[in-house]
């Protein structure tokens, strides 16, 4: 994560929601990081760690996975979400692009 200069966004909050499917209770699963000094982030597999908590044998799907960033005086400028929209598994990268609020 960066701002709009280009400079690295320590301690942001990252949000990951993983929807479960209505037939398995439909619910949303949230977790919630932080980025390090240089701005990066990583969840280690989290959704199937969570569908796993839940006694859910399911794969997680991108399109299942939500990634949000915010940062006390920041505002959103962009996200980009480097994951294929056809992917069916594997990473979900997403970058964030925040400004300082005046």
């Amino acid at each position: 994560m960066k701002d709009d200069r280009g400079v690295h966004i320590p301690d942001a909050v990252i949000t990951i929601t993983v929807h479960v499917p209505p037939e398995y209770g439909g619910q949303a699963l949230k977790f919630e990081s932080y980025t390090d000094v240089l701005g990066r982030y990583r969840s280690l597999n989290l959704p199937n760690v969570m569908f796993s908590m839940l006694g859910l044998d399911l794969d997680v799907e991108p399109s299942q996975v939500e990634v949000s960033a915010s940062k006390t005086g920041y505002t959103m400028v962009r996200t980009l979400r480097r994951s294929k929209a056809s992917q069916r598994r594997g990473l979900i990268e997403t970058d964030f692009i925040l400004a300082k609020r005046d």
